[in-house]
């Protein structure tokens, strides 16, 4: 008798572990919510259609729901249309057995759309500014995004998006083009997180970990870091002074960069902390047409640094600091010796402190009838 219930109850649990995992996995086909899927997208709009074929209801164990599931579904408001490979739509478990059905959450993952014909759909949907701006500006690129849409009481009580750009290509005023942007984003309460960053600007390749935008009262915080390498080219625009009869066109220097800064609601900047910090190493400064051959008897119109590193902060209120720390050398029969530079600025006030090791070097100073021999 006890092995006959005991093969009963398991034949039972398996069963029910089988029609658990079906429900899960694969769910059941069914017709009855397709007006609910339909009604719930047109609520928010009833300029939009929705096509889609077969709807499945599945059992969501994590989230305590059942979920009504559609794929490979076509979004259209007016002649603008977006690709959705999946919709499901959360209600609790005693919405499915009673009338009273209320969703919980709805979340919408995308099929890869072109930027430009999400921004149109944006555009049709509302007449968006910032929308219009970058379709006008994006040349080329795609998005995938994932939303989720929190409900209490069948109302809207919380949106995320997050996604991925894919090879975007920007033109930026106009003038520069910014090509193969790609990064992740995540975006809440109009807190919007850039992750994985990567582009490409006159053939440089920048990077960035995380770049975080907050907006709240009427102002945009834009906060981050930027790893790349810098040409000789793009340090001189940068500062807007020619540094190439200095510095080789083929230089490249790696760097860091740090910023925070302020837009307002017209996106112009209120205020703004950058900083850097560039690695030299093997860097050769050409210094022609200067007077140090008459002081220093080894000088060859060039210093070259080694270890050093370049700091600099610059703010809104006109304060920058400058520090270089590095060793140099003047041919390469020399040993390396320090050279430390600092340069600050604030408002009016310029402080500069200079030190160089000349213990290698020969200096002739005539004026004061003075020689230092090496060493």
């Amino acid at each position: 008798m006890i092995k006959k219930v005991t093969g009963t109850l398991l034949i039972f649990l398996a069963i029910l572990f089988i029609s658990i995992s079906y429900l899960s996995i694969f769910g059941i086909k069914t017709n009855k919510f397709n007006e609910l899927i339909k009604s719930q997208i047109v609520k928010q709009d009833n300029r939009i259609d929705i096509d889609f074929k077969d709807v499945f209801i599945k059992l969501k164990i994590k989230e305590r729901s059942f979920a009504i599931n559609a794929k490979d579904i076509r979004l259209y408001i007016n002649d603008q249309s977006q690709n959705i490979k999946n919709i499901d739509v959360f209600f609790g478990l005693r919405s499915f057995f009673t009338q009273d059905i209320k969703i919980n959450k709805v979340r919408i993952n995308s099929h890869e759309n072109e930027i430009k014909n999400l921004l149109k759909f944006i555009r049709a949907y509302k007449i968006n500014i910032p929308a219009l701006y970058l379709e006008n500006s994006i040349n080329k690129g795609d998005i995938i995004y994932n939303i989720i849409i929190n409900f209490a009481d069948n109302n809207i009580k919380q949106t995320e998006i997050s996604g991925k750009i894919i090879e975007a290509k920007f033109n930026f005023f106009g003038k520069e083009i910014i090509n193969n942007i790609s990064f992740d984003f995540n975006f809440t309460n109009e807190n919007l997180e850039i992750l994985n960053l990567n582009f490409n600007y006159k053939k440089i390749s920048f990077l960035s970990e995380k770049i975080f935008i907050d907006k709240k009262n009427n102002l945009t915080n834009i906060k981050g870091s930027i790893l790349n390498k810098l040409n000789t080219n793009l340090i001189s625009n940068f500062f807007n002074y020619d540094l190439e009869k200095y510095l080789d066109k083929k230089m490249f220097v790696s760097s860091k960069s740090e910023f925070n800064i302020t837009l307002n609601n017209k996106f112009k900047i209120k205020k703004y902390d950058l900083s850097c910090e560039l690695n030299l190493n093997d860097v050769q400064l050409n210094l022609k047409n200067t007077s140090l051959r008459n002081y220093l008897s080894n000088f060859e119109d060039k210093i070259i640094l080694k270890d050093g590193l370049l700091k600099f902060k610059i703010n809104d209120k006109n304060i920058y600091n400058i520090n270089l720390a590095s060793k140099y050398i003047l041919d390469k029969k020399q040993k390396p010796e320090n050279i430390n530079l600092s340069i600050s600025k604030e408002k009016s006030k310029e402080i500069y402190n200079f030190k160089i090791d000349l213990t290698q070097q020969t200096v002739k100073l005539d004026d004061v009838d003075y020689i230092k021999e090496i060493n």
